[in-house]
């Protein structure tokens, strides 16, 4: 008997393992709130899943008509400081870990002339499809609501997704950000002018806003919002947009690095405001240092 289950078991096994995916490897995609394309994307090619490249090729040739919420290639504003800004995928992918089993991971022929380019591409491709698939679930039926349309409830929920940098308070910052559209104010949302740079610091700096002055990512610059989301965010970020809190501050200082906390002011309270950022950038100086600085490892980079 064992003589001839053993034989069954391997011709079974070859069979099995030459019809294609039968054993392929599962490969687990992770997306994070508040990355970027360019950190996502290079954290997968850390991995050797994909590359930034074959990504932005598909951001750059490639149409999506079965998704609504993705803007055309002629939405797309350049930005020269920032290779990656303007890509349509910023923002369209939903936060989760994801199995792929479909990918091909194998080392291709060495002498094969862009053989690596055409699997890495390929990749990407069924990457994604698949995610802006599922986010298609999450965001193409959503309402219009304080008077924004899908669109603009996307681009709103990422720049709140950035400005909650602990995670808490998103119903408040969205309530900041409908005070001052209400008001017709300039939004002065740094982590859009961030995004334009391709680095963040603790604190932006008057070069900073200069050296982007005309990009529509600077919302200190020109009023309305960014034309297009900064960043993928939570359910969190989406459920502010779509209910923020009940209340008039148009006033908050980005973060207190030292505490945790973000602090917000109502109309009337600009010298509160100013008071609380002094504040938070003192702190800051006291325990790290020069506000100046970029932090390897600490905050992100180009």
């Amino acid at each position: 008997m064992y003589l001839w289950v053993e034989p069954v078991r391997l011709i079974l096994i070859f069979l099995l393992g030459w019809s294609g995916n039968a054993f392929a490897e599962k490969v687990f995609i992770e997306v994070k709130a508040g990355e970027r394309v360019q950190d996502w994307c290079k954290r997968l090619a850390a991995q050797d899943i994909l590359t930034c490249g074959s990504v932005l090729y598909l951001a750059r040739t490639e149409n999506y008509p079965a998704h609504s919420f993705v803007p055309g290639l002629r939405d797309l504003p350049t930005q020269s400081k920032n290779p990656f800004a303007g890509n349509r995928f910023e923002g369209l992918l939903s936060p989760g870990v994801f199995a792929f089993t479909d990918l091909d991971l194998k080392k291709p022929v060495p002498d094969a002339a862009g053989a690596f380019e055409e699997r890495d591409l390929a990749n990407a491709r069924k990457v994604i499809k698949r995610l802006l698939a599922i986010s298609a679930a999450r965001l193409e039926h959503l309402p219009a609501g304080k008077g924004l349309q899908l669109r603009e409830q996307i681009i709103l929920a990422s720049m709140v997704e950035k400005e909650a940098v602990s995670n808490v308070d998103h119903d408040k910052v969205a309530a900041v950000f409908y005070n001052r559209i209400a008001r017709d104010d300039k939004l002065g949302s740094c982590p859009t002018v961030e995004y334009a740079l391709g680095f963040h610091r603790p604190f932006l700096l008057y070069r900073d806003l200069e050296s982007v002055s005309s990009s529509p990512y600077n919302l200190y610059a020109r009023t309305g919002l960014p034309p297009t989301p900064i960043c993928f965010f939570s359910d969190a970020a989406l459920a502010a947009v779509k209910k923020p809190r009940a209340d008039n501050s148009i006033y908050f200082f980005v973060f207190d690095w030292t505490t945790g906390k973000l602090r917000f002011e109502n109309i009337s309270d600009y010298a509160k405001h100013r008071e609380n950022a002094d504040r938070a950038k003192e702190n800051y100086r006291l325990k790290y240092g020069d506000i100046r600085q970029l932090f390897p490892g600490k905050f992100y980079e180009q």
